[in-house]
């Protein structure tokens, strides 16, 4: 029988959904407007300034995040955030929109971390991997509905609505996560201490070689998913002629698909088959990219989109389990800082290449190139988990 979750594990929940149901209006609105006023190497650039923050603030983030309470600095988060949110409806000047843009996600930067940091301890007796499930769905949901009704409002009120939703969502959020009560005296002191500075990160957070090579493969992931926000949407308009307010259709379906394979992979309970999944997942989002590229089929495209999105669902879960598995409990909200700062950097890499090689490359030769660096990831995971497996053929207690 499935596990049941508890009040505060519902909470939790119903948090990240609304906030992703604001975050998913926020960044389709903002790519709507970049793609039709400023051009496909415009919509790069605004992602790449998106993960600037990440790049630039993540080590000192991830040193000390652990010490912040994490219930009251999401509280403190949402307010600013919905004020952010606020400023991009009234915004109308290009780089005022690509500031508040960067400020905002300066702001994930310390929300999305907390988070993920919170989820042991609010979980109870449940498994772990299939509460991240339970999550990932909540949040796949919105992926799905989301995008569908993007291009309905954005035709009949604008972007400016899609941010005002924004905010709201995250007020509702703040309010939500403040409703989140730790158990006992031991989980509130995990979720308020943590490093101390003045350490490497790398030797304070990472503390082991599995930890190392999981958050290294997924972090990569993020070369590949940054070249496709930047350029999937111009590859839809310039080679299957789909108008970019029509874009969230598509990005529904990949939805549906990271719907299924995170409620696939929720079912996974043991660690050495979350990393088979985790392989395999990432193996099979780079093969289908790679396929879609090559593809003019609008029809073929969309069953690719949804076996890509099935991939990712996969190595999503799996890897976010891993990595609260395989961290130490004090370090569970610096070690997800540094995995969003390893991403960034691989994504930021991604979408420099995709503003600065558009015109060579064009959207499907950059499409290609994201599905060869994932399969290359997962190729290396493999080889490394398999080099690893026959040096240390008995597990090893975690520190």
């Amino acid at each position: 029988m499935p596990p049941r979750l508890n009040k505060n594990s519902w909470f939790l929940l119903s948090a990240v959904g609304i906030s992703s149901v604001g975050d998913w209006l926020n960044i389709l609105a903002l790519m709507t407007v970049f793609s039709r006023e400023y051009g496909a190497a415009s919509v790069a650039f605004l992602m790449a300034m998106r993960a600037v923050p990440g790049v630039l603030l993540g080590p000192w983030v991830a040193n000390h995040i652990d010490r912040f309470d994490k219930i009251r600095t999401l509280m403190l988060l949402s307010v600013a955030q919905a004020a952010l949110a606020l400023m991009l409806g009234l915004l109308f000047d290009r780089w005022a929109l690509l500031g508040v843009a960067a400020a905002l996600s300066t702001l994930n930067l310390f929300s999305v971390p907390l988070i993920k940091a919170l989820l042991p301890s609010v979980s109870g007796d449940a498994s772990l991997n299939r509460v991240n499930s339970y999550f990932a769905s909540i949040q796949s949901g919105s992926y799905v509905v989301v995008p569908l009704a993007s291009g309905v409002l954005i035709s009949l009120f604008g972007p400016s609505a899609c941010f005002n939703i924004d905010a709201a969502t995250f007020v509702v959020f703040g309010c939500l996560v403040g409703a989140v009560r730790l158990s006992d005296a031991v989980e509130t002191a995990k979720a308020s201490s943590g490093a101390a500075g003045g350490v490497s990160i790398f030797r304070a957070l990472v503390n082991t070689p599995d930890l190392k090579r999981t958050l290294f493969a997924f972090a990569a992931a993020g070369f590949s998913l940054g070249t496709i926000y930047s350029v999937e949407i111009s590859f839809f308009s310039k080679y299957l002629n789909v108008d970019p307010r029509g874009y969230g259709t598509f990005v529904a379906l990949a939805g549906a698909g990271v719907l299924l394979g995170s409620i696939v992979c929720g079912r996974i309970t043991v660690q050495s088959r979350l990393e088979r999944v985790f392989g395999v997942g990432l193996a099979l989002f780079g093969l289908m990219t790679v396929l879609f590229s090559l593809n003019r089929s609008l029809v073929l495209a969309i069953g690719m989109i949804m076996l890509s999105g099935f991939g990712e669902g996969l190595f999503s879960v799996s890897g976010t389990t891993l990595v609260q598995l395989q961290s130490r409990a004090d370090r569970l909200a610096g070690n997800f800082t540094l995995l969003g700062v390893l991403s960034k950097t691989f994504s930021l890499l991604a979408m420099l290449v995709a503003a600065v090689f558009m015109d060579q490359l064009q959207p499907a030769g950059l499409l290609l190139l994201a599905g060869l660096a994932a399969l290359g990831t997962a190729s290396a995971f493999a080889i490394a988990k398999t080099a690893r497996s026959a040096a240390f053929p008995f597990p090893s207690a975690q520190s």
